[in-house]
């Protein structure tokens, strides 16, 4: 039998459908439960509002909440089987989960943090009107050129580069528009400038949430999008989730980080198309992706990763 090096990877905003996770709350009573108290915090129904889709689901508070409670849910159930993983990853909002993974946080705690976090970002959207963009076939040269000539009309910076000429730019609305008209760009269904300065409001006091409801120790290594590097410091973790609203996330050093780790198996915990499109070309072809946004899949992956195989 083969040594398996599992990784488990978590999704952020912008992965979401409408009705995810319902299949999943019907046959796993522990992703349900998840969802009722994700459903008490917000003062809604969680699933109601998943069915129905809509502007009240599009809300960043509901988003991250209900894709917090997602990838917890999940967790619940790879734990449940007894799957072992040595590494955590998270994109953006899914560092929150990835933490609770790797050992810190508790459950409950986590899904205050999110709420706290996507109501924070809400409000900060609303003062600082903006937007995100994504640029394909850009050297790093011609994207900061880019955004220099952008910035005449606004704030806007990398949020994130996901490949060798694979761009998220995140800024002011006039910005953005300017970029839209002198770049071959596609804009993001986003209501913010998130990993942006306009979200510099929410620092301090998403910082103190977190410092806050941490608790616990490291049962797992944590690969940080601040750095890109594996973190220890549990004292540090409330400066990089809070710094990172405001920072570029490093995908190229995490991915340069996750590949050396030569892993064999990478879970991703929640919607996972676009989370493995992320990942996949960076790691070797043998690597295994497993999906688990449907019951189908969920079972599939607990079967293939289970203690007992």
């Amino acid at each position: 039998m083969k040594t398996r090096r599992v990784v488990l990877a978590f999704p952020g905003q912008g992965t979401e459908t409408p009705g995810m996770g319902v299949a999943l709350t019907q046959q796993f009573t522990g992703i349900k439960e998840l969802f009722l108290q994700a459903s008490t915090l917000l003062g809604d129904d969680l699933l109601r509002l998943l069915k129905r889709g809509g502007r009240r689901f599009e809300q960043t508070s509901v988003i991250q909440l209900a894709l917090t409670a997602l990838g917890l849910g999940i967790l619940r159930e790879l734990r449940r089987e007894g799957v072992v993983y040595t590494h955590t990853i998270g994109h953006s909002l899914g560092e929150l989960g990835a933490l609770h993974a790797a050992g810190l946080f508790e459950e409950e705690g986590l899904l205050q943090l999110a709420h706290t976090r996507g109501r924070l970002m809400e409000e900060e959207a609303l003062r600082h009107v903006g937007g995100m963009v994504v640029l394909r076939d850009m050297d790093p040269e011609q994207c900061q050129s880019l955004c220099t000539c952008a910035r005449e009309y606004g704030v806007v910076g990398v949020a994130a580069q996901h490949g060798p000429s694979l761009w998220t730019l995140s800024g002011e609305e006039a910005a953005i528009t300017f970029i839209l008209r002198h770049a071959h760009a596609t804009k993001l269904r986003t209501s913010g400038a998130w990993h942006s300065v306009l979200m510099d409001g929410a620092v301090v006091p998403f910082a103190e949430a977190v410092r806050g409801r941490l608790c616990g120790g490291w049962k797992a290594s944590w690969i940080a999008n601040h750095t890109g590097c594996i973190e220890d410091d549990v004292d540090a973790v409330p400066q990089f989730l809070s710094t990172q609203l405001v920072h570029r996330i490093e995908w190229l050093t995490s991915m340069k980080t996750l590949s050396a780790l030569a892993p064999t198996d990478i879970v991703c915990c929640g919607p996972g198309k676009t989370l493995k499109g992320l990942i996949r070309p960076f790691v070797r072809k043998d690597v295994v992706f497993h999906m688990t946004e449907h019951p189908s899949l969920l079972r599939q992956t607990l079967r293939e990763l289970s203690a007992d195989e």
